[in-house]
């Protein structure tokens, strides 16, 4: 099994040079127990396009 590090390399180089998202919860919930899907919310995300590369199957 080998991993073409060229494309690691590439993955991180673009990566890096992006703002991380941020994650934001909802303040007014005070049970950990009572959060809900809704309670949270990601912005600023801007996920990286598809690395294509061959693959023998």
């Amino acid at each position: 099994m080998g991993i073409d590090i060229a494309l690691i390399v590439a993955a991180w180089n673009a990566a890096r040079m992006r703002d991380l998202p941020e994650m934001k919860i909802n303040p007014e919930v005070r049970n950990i127990f009572d959060f809900v899907f809704e309670d949270f919310e990601v912005v600023n995300y801007d996920p990286l396009p598809t690395i294509k590369a061959p693959i023998a199957v």
